[in-house]
């Protein structure tokens, strides 16, 4: 049985089309219980074609209340991303002040390598960051510390040398042929 949650301030949309400011108070749900609110937008989402946009205004009405980031509507939107993609295989991403659009198989397969190295250089600048900090106190630091800061350093290392442009091109050959290369075939093509 679902028990009453928080009470948040938020804007709801009424009947006449008019947004008004209320309390919502939201029930508590059990784990693997979805909002009613969530399924509503991933029926929306898994409805749409490669390429079209569902934009926010369509999607406060589809649930009633506002949902931009950062708005009380949000985590549902958010929470149905998730849904669609793990389980429709659908990608939705953001437009910016607009809403959200259905990615097409082949946009999202082309941006993918790049999306990944973004993220593998920003998580290994974040990491050298915080290591760095460790330099000045490593005699104070416990054995247990001072193995798991050596294995991130090493790691943010080998990330860094992988992404290295002429390495990424070393890669490109073979995953051209369509088919996942190994963790010892791609060593053994920095071995060259």
């Amino acid at each position: 049985m679902a028990r009453l949650g928080k009470a948040r301030q938020g804007k709801v949309i009424l009947k006449e089309g008019k947004m008004e400011n209320v309390k919502v108070v939201r029930l508590k749900k059990t784990i693997g219980e979805r909002s009613i609110y969530t399924q509503n937008i991933v029926d929306r989402f898994k409805n749409t074609k490669a390429g079209e946009i569902v934009s926010y205004d369509e999607l406060c009405q589809v649930i009633g209340m506002e949902c931009r980031p950062n708005s009380i509507g949000y985590n549902y939107v958010y929470t149905a991303i998730g849904i669609v993609q793990k389980e429709y295989g659908i990608n939705m991403d953001n437009v910016r002040n607009v809403g959200y659009k259905h990615r097409d198989k082949n946009e999202v397969g082309q941006e993918s390598m790049g999306r990944y190295k973004d993220m593998l250089k920003s998580v290994n600048k974040r990491t050298q960051r915080r290591l760095n900090t460790l330099d000045e106190n490593w005699e104070g630091l416990s054995e247990e510390a001072k193995t798991n800061a050596v294995m991130a350093k090493t790691l943010v290392a080998f990330n860094e040398h992988i992404l290295k442009p002429k390495n990424i091109e070393k890669i490109k050959a073979p995953a051209a042929s369509g088919r996942v290369i190994g963790f010892k075939q791609t060593m053994e093509l920095f071995e060259k």
